[in-house]
């Protein structure tokens, strides 16, 4: 068993503080005179405040929701708040570490290679459905459209990670259709604060993070400032690489396009087992893949790295702030995808890209009004060595696809609110991004040459003699929107009521696609006392296809014939996804010590883009090879599909008591959700009456207590239920036992120890038993692996330290 030392050692450790703790508070209430030192006798050492509190208090003020301030009881809809203390004693690292904790959200460690760690939260892959912001600005790429999450974001340096349920594009425009996640950076009111955290474990994995700030001047003339950075390595990744998941024998079966051979699937089974070298060599003749490694049933799996890094300032000068940030992220390209076509072999195989964020703001305020700019401009780039290991080749290059992708992105936003009167208040703004981008290429035999990126964006590209220049698209995107949101309140009654519009670039001239869409929002609250309130809302969201889905390109060159193999090629006439939610539910706070927050929600989702297989455009693409003498060659094409349609409805909920053992700081939080839908699958697939992806039942149960005042312990506790795989096309997949992913339970748990209010040292065991599961499907395609393994039992220790 993998790391029984350390396994063992960290058992050891908690029983002994478990023991230790559990007499000491024993002994107290037997002999007041013999009791460990209460907490308030030692503020010198260790004060009450520096010890971390799960806060969700009623007066919990936030900005992601309105774009103005509002405390959480005054807001007529889902949010959830995640505190710097809370971050830190937890040793959370990257945004799905939080996300794991957060009510109702599944995640998928190490996730996939082309979207990182993922997180499915409201029916929907979060990466790409969710607005994420850092400090109220949007950090995703206008050319991809999603982000791919490591450690490169300031999670360590968050004051707070707000995050909003439930569509908000009557606000933040597109991609906000699961909702928002506002990661707010630190910034220090004192004259010098420094922190640091240096966390190491299996797998050779190592982590540092630091943040130090201050200020100078005084009165209105102080200057706040900060400077802050990650740096995450891991060799390898804790999987089973003898699960089912590396077994591509199923795939191979029906990668041999031979009908003989199809119809004699025993025979091939048999040869495979028996024979493995016969069968391999079967394989390279009639399906081509060439670079194949292992056996028909076991990919040959080599280490698995990922790297990551931040760094970034921030200075805030009377009503300006300034930042600049670069976050880096890299992990293996083939994780979640069928070993069949994609190899593990390789550590060198990967998918990398750079963020490069420099921001403005100003924003300055009154008693009745408030003006905010933010203006962006963020580079993105693909490594130019980012590639997928391939068993097949792809023309001209064998066991290496390479891709880029890149774009330069300017953002401008404006926002104004003005109070009326005591009880109206009006918020409206406009934003607007231009994006000069380069979306994601075709296969490419060798490294892009970055030194051609302008060149490509202007139109000036070496054709090549088979493909043309197929597969560079390099464009100019314009996104654009205005919104006008009232927030009334009169006695026990709240009311938001907004709309907004958005228009976007139109890549194809004849296109029908209508490029202005509207998005309304009501919400509304009702406080029947201080302790309770109902809410209900509706609004809806959309979702543009981003550059790189509009252009995507992928085909191989027919070296022998001069023709080109055609597998997908661009859609430029692809409407919004667009989405619908209605939501009613009630806060509670019967004490200051319990919360309580019940919701249920309906979402149904239209017209979603999807990929079929379309006989080819000759007229546009004359050089396609006829496979098999038949001139109509089948393409896969993006399209909206307007027979498809899913509906997803639940309810969810949040129950959590501090102090339910006063002496040890005994807290507990239990998030349930339990959710039920159907699909109408595209390409006339059928109707199921499930949504795929989504487990029936949710459940996240978190224990912490202090069984002295030095040590902390956290227990947490996920279990889900089954669910259907997103790639599951059609009734007849649905009806076969592979499609449907087994539920699972995990157990964390984590011990620190504070030597004084500065310095800290903790221990971590993920997946206590460990329990082999599945995640995220990595693409929704037939390319995915049978499931998406996930972390095996792994450790991690650390040190923490604070200079105030």
């Amino acid at each position: 068993m993998k790391n029984s030392n350390l396994i063992y050692l960290l058992v050891l450790l908690f029983l002994c503080f478990f023991t230790e703790g559990f007499s000491q508070n024993t002994d107290s209430l037997n002999n007041q005179e013999n009791s460990s030192v209460p907490l308030h006798l030692i503020k010198e050492k260790l004060t009450e405040a520096d010890l971390i509190k799960t806060t969700f208090a009623k007066e919990t003020r936030l900005v992601s929701v309105s774009r103005s301030e509002k405390e959480l009881k005054d807001i007529p809809s889902t949010v959830y708040v995640v505190t710097k203390e809370e971050i830190l004693e937890n040793g959370y690292v990257t945004l799905v570490d939080v996300l794991k904790t957060v009510p109702w959200i599944k995640v998928s460690q190490p996730g996939s290679g082309t979207l990182g760690e993922t997180f499915f939260m409201r029916g929907q892959i979060g990466n790409e459905y969710t607005k994420i912001l850092v400090n109220n600005v949007p950090i995703q790429s206008a050319v991809s459209g999603g982000i791919a999450i490591g450690a490169q974001l300031p999670v360590s340096q968050a004051e707070r990670i707000e995050i909003v349920y439930g569509p908000a594009s009557a606000v933040y425009g597109g991609d906000a259709v699961a909702g928002v996640i506002n990661i707010i950076t630190q910034t220090t009111e004192k004259s010098a604060y420094a922190q640091a955290n240096a966390y190491f474990g299996s797998d050779n994995y190592r982590h540092l993070d630091f943040f130090a700030g201050g200020k100078a001047g005084r009165d209105k003339n102080v200057l706040q400032y900060s400077i802050y950075g990650n740096l995450t390595k891991q060799d390898d990744l804790s999987l089973d690489t003898d699960s089912e998941a590396f077994d591509p024998l199923d795939v191979f079966l029906n990668s041999i396009s031979d009908p003989r051979d199809i119809q004699n699937k025993q025979l091939l089974t048999e040869l495979a087992t028996n024979q493995p070298d016969s069968f391999l060599t079967l394989l390279e003749e009639r399906a081509g893949l060439t670079s194949y490694e292992g056996t028909p049933t076991q990919a040959t799996v080599n280490q698995l790295p990922s790297q990551s890094y931040l760094i970034g300032v921030k200075f805030n000068y009377r009503k300006f702030e300034v930042s600049v940030d670069e976050m880096y992220s890299r992990r293996h390209s083939s994780l979640g995808r069928t070993p069949a076509l994609y190899s593990y072999a390789s550590p060198e195989t990967y998918m990398a890209e750079t963020i490069r964020r420099t921001h403005l703001s100003y924003q300055t305020s009154n008693k009745s009004s408030s003006f905010l700019v933010n203006a962006s401009y963020l580079y993105y780039r693909l490594d130019a060595n980012s590639s997928f290991g391939t068993t097949y080749d792809i023309g001209r290059s064998v066991g290496r696809a390479f891709k880029y992708e890149g774009s330069d992105d300017f953002f401008l936003e404006s926002i104004y609110t003005k109070k009326i009167n005591s009880n109206f208040e009006l918020t409206g703004g406009f934003s607007a991004t231009v994006s000069a981008n380069l979306p994601i290429t075709n296969d490419l035999p060798e490294a892009f040459d970055v030194n051609s990126y302008n060149d490509i964006l202007n139109g000036n590209i070496e054709s090549d003699p088979i493909l043309g220049d197929f597969g560079y698209n390099g464009n100019t995107l314009f996104n654009g929107g205005i919104f006008l949101q009232a927030y009334y309140t009169k006695n026990k009654w709240v009311g938001v009521f907004g709309i907004r519009g958005d228009t976007r670039s139109i890549f194809d001239e004849d296109s029908t696609s209508t490029n202005t869409v509207l998005n309304p929002r009501v919400a509304i609250l009702y406080k029947l006392n201080p302790k309770l309130s109902f809410r209900t809302s509706f609004a809806t969201a959309f979702r543009a296809a981003s550059p790189s889905t509009q252009f995507t390109s992928l085909a191989l060159p027919d070296l022998e014939t001069d023709s080109v193999i055609y597998q997908q090629v661009p859609s430029l006439d692809l409407n919004p996804e667009t989405s619908l939610t209605i939501e009613t539910g009630f806060r509670y706070f019967p004490s200051k010590n319990i919360s309580l927050d019940i919701v249920g929600y309906f979402t149904r989702t239209n017209s979603p883009i999807v990929a079929r297989s379309l006989p080819i455009d000759r007229d546009l693409y004359p050089n396609a090879s006829s496979i098999s003498g038949n001139p109509n060659t089948m393409v896969r094409v993006y399209i909206n599909d307007e027979d498809s349609r899913s509906a997803i409805y639940g309810i969810q909920g949040i129950f959590k008591i501090k102090n339910i053992i006063k002496r040890i700081h005994l807290d507990t939080d239990f998030f349930f959700s339990y959710t039920q839908g159907n699909e109408i699958l595209p390409e006339d697939g059928g109707e199921i009456d499930v949504y795929r992806m989504q487990p029936d039942f949710m459940g996240q149960w978190r224990v912490s207590f202090r069984p002295s005042p030095k040590w902390y312990v956290n227990f947490q506790n996920v279990l889900m239920t089954s669910w259907y795989r997103r790639n599951t096309f059609n009734l007849e997949q649905y009806a076969e036992e592979r499609a449907e992913t087994d539920g699972y339970y995990t157990l964390d748990m984590l011990v620190r120890y504070y030597f004084n209010k500065n310095v800290s040292a903790y221990a971590r065991m993920n997946n206590v038993f460990d329990a082999e599961y599945g995640g995220i499907d990595a693409t929704g395609s037939d390319l995915d692996a049978t499931f998406n393994p996930q972390l095996q039992r792994n450790i991690q220790m650390g040190v923490s330290f604070r200079i105030n």
